[in-house]
């Protein structure tokens, strides 16, 4: 197989590696918390007192950068006498848009595991944890947690390929005021990790 990228591909050929990919696998990440720190902020009006669940997305990218990535970690070890990086990416974008991901080569995945904007990732529905006290988080309240899940489907350089994603949010800070418009409470909601598999299926 081709080598989409040519950077790749010349560092391939100096290892006297191929452009490769195998038979069908399945691979699991975790999102890497050096990069929480990615936030979203949203302002409700004295109509809305609190977040509504419609408010929250589950992308921490599209504000800034609609293809931006949150790095991933694969535990899965280099193969014997290599030195591999067991990092990648994920692009987080926001729903029903173009995604994808950077495996690490060695996993054997199509174009050697570079697959960014091939995949679209549709989320569904927010899901709540419970507060320690025992009421149910809605998103309102400092320490509020939940998460959303993601499953893609791709295509090009990416057929055959298909991965899930669960992304892990707390509420980081609650702020109120009063504004031109009336009192306003401010919600800011942060990103704090997660996991998620991809799978490979070749035709056989």
């Amino acid at each position: 197989m081709k080598c989409r990228s040519a950077v790749l591909a010349a560092a391939l050929a100096v290892l006297g590696l191929p452009c490769l990919s195998k038979a069908q696998t399945t691979d699991a990440f975790t999102l890497d918390l050096s990069l929480s720190g990615l936030t979203g902020h949203y302002q409700t009006s004295y109509r809305h007192p609190k977040v509504l669940p419609t408010d929250m997305v589950p992308d921490p990218c599209v504000a800034g950068n609609p293809y931006c990535g949150v790095g991933t970690f694969w535990p899965e070890p280099c193969p014997s006498g290599l030195n591999c990086d067991p990092h990648g990416t994920v692009q987080l974008t926001a729903q029903a848009t173009v995604s994808g991901l950077i495996i690490p080569w060695y996993l054997g995945f199509p174009n050697n595991g570079y697959l960014p904007n091939d995949c679209t990732l549709v989320y569904g529905a927010v899901q709540f944890n419970p507060r320690p006290n025992g009421t149910m988080s809605d998103g309102s309240k400092l320490g509020d947690t939940w998460n959303f899940t993601g499953n893609a489907t791709c295509s090009g350089y990416a057929q055959d390929v298909t991965f899930s994603v669960v992304t892990n949010w707390a509420v980081t800070l609650v702020k109120s005021g009063t504004g031109w418009g009336g009192p306003f409470t401010t919600y800011t909601y942060q990103l704090t990790g997660g996991s998620g598999t991809a799978t490979y299926a070749p035709p056989s």
